[in-house]
């Protein structure tokens, strides 16, 4: 079976730690989305990953219910693939995103850029700065494991 190369390997990691899912049917897909002011950024993702999965790039409009304001949004999601079935074992152990020792210890420069990218931000003032990941989706024991990982 086909496997993807170090650097789509870390692109998928960073981006499963990120904006990414998985679906799990007989194998499994990739679906991420992104508004339209990150399409350069996603369609970056597909040319990364396309040669080993095939994807469905579309572009909806969401209505936020807090804002109701409109969102346009770009969206890519690939076929079912077997490629992807370790990766859903590795992060969907319970059949909801979770973050393990064993996800961390794969993270290397690439994934860790990904996900800040996807999560990340930067926030500098004169006094300090700091840099942000938004991880409130991984739980107060996760966001700890993190924590210690960094």
């Amino acid at each position: 079976m086909e496997q993807l190369n170090f650097f789509q390997d870390q692109i998928l990691i960073g981006s499963l730690l990120g904006d990414g899912s998985l679906a799990r049917f007989v194998n499994t897909s990739y679906r991420e989305q992104h508004t339209t002011k990150q399409t350069e950024y996603l369609l970056w993702k597909f040319q990364q990953l396309k040669n080993k999965l095939k994807f469905n790039i579309y572009n909806s409009t969401s209505k936020l219910k807090v804002t109701n304001k409109i969102y346009y949004q770009i969206h890519i999601q690939s076929r079912v693939t077997p490629i992807l079935n370790h990766y859903h074992q590795l992060f969907y152990p319970n059949g909801k995103k979770e973050i393990s020792q064993q996800i961390l210890d794969k993270v290397c420069i690439p994934a860790l850029i990904v996900w800040y990218c996807d999560d990340g931000s930067y926030d500098y003032q004169p006094s300090h700065s700091r840099i942000t990941l938004n991880t409130h989706c991984f739980g107060e024991g996760g966001n700890r494991l993190i924590k210690d990982w960094f």
